[in-house]
């Protein structure tokens, strides 16, 4: 096949699915995770218990934290880790926003 005024190189790209018990499986047709070549695909994570694949009690902050969670679990079965960056342009936010990282790692909170 060829691709007339493209770039497209006839090396093949590496793919791997990732998947983990430790995080919620995947309740349609698609994987927990992609890795291809050097990006991981990570599907949309809710704030699901693995073992019962229920929403968390506690809210939206409680949810948030366990979607990280999640992520989390699946990049270390890429052995992967995850780095958090954010921006607020509401600083009236900060509060509730820093609230969701605190029991996820105490050096998420803003200064002050």
């Amino acid at each position: 096949m060829s691709f007339s005024g493209t770039n497209m190189s006839s090396k093949a790209v590496r793919r791997h699915i990732v998947q983990t018990p430790a995080a919620p499986a995947a309740i349609g047709p698609y994987n927990q995770a992609v890795a291809i070549g050097k990006n991981l695909y990570i599907s949309g994570q809710l704030g699901l218990d693995p073992a019962t694949m229920e929403l968390v009690a506690g809210g939206v902050g409680a949810q948030a934290r366990r979607a990280l969670k999640n992520m989390e679990k699946i990049l270390k079965e890429a052995n992967l880790s995850m780095k958090v960056s954010t921006y607020l342009n509401v600083f009236s936010k900060i509060p509730q926003f820093s609230f969701m990282f605190l029991g996820r790692d105490q050096d998420h909170r803003p200064p002050g």
